[in-house]
């Protein structure tokens, strides 16, 4: 719902199939649950970490999602 993202901003997803899911209107807590998740992740995580890549990504969230769970 940004202005800043026009009309053409969204054909650009949708001609690569994804759907668009506009938040409701002034709701800033529409998605807490994933940020939670994702603030709980980069706090107890990657804060504390020299990320290198892609691959070094997903082997360090891997590990963290073992030892998390």
């Amino acid at each position: 719902r940004d202005t800043t993202f026009t009309a053409v901003f969204d054909t650009v997803f949708t001609t690569d199939n994804i759907d668009i899911v506009r938040t409701p209107v002034r709701t800033p807590v529409a998605n807490a649950f994933a940020e939670r998740r994702v603030g709980t992740v980069r706090r107890e995580c990657l804060d504390h970490l020299l990320i290198l890549g892609e691959q070094h990504t997903t082997a360090v969230l891997t590990d963290y999602i073992d030892h998390y769970n």
